[in-house]
């Protein structure tokens, strides 16, 4: 009866932390903007014309340019 327990608890919270998963994020059709430097991009305020971002999807990934 406990390792019962033991075993929903744990599938219980496996299941938690995969939808806490950025990857399941970009399974949902979002993407992960990175800087030249690798560092996420939160706020397109701090982009400029110019600038080199990487995007990562959910089934890769891809370099881009900021345009405007």
């Amino acid at each position: 009866a406990a390792l019962a327990r033991s075993r929903e608890r744990s599938e219980a919270l496996r299941g938690r932390l995969s939808a806490l998963s950025p990857l399941a994020t970009l399974d949902r059709g979002y993407a992960v903007v990175t800087d030249a430097e690798g560092a996420a991009v939160t706020s397109a305020a701090a982009l400029r014309p110019g600038d080199a971002v990487r995007l990562r999807l959910r089934d890769g990934a891809r370099a881009a340019r900021i345009s405007q």
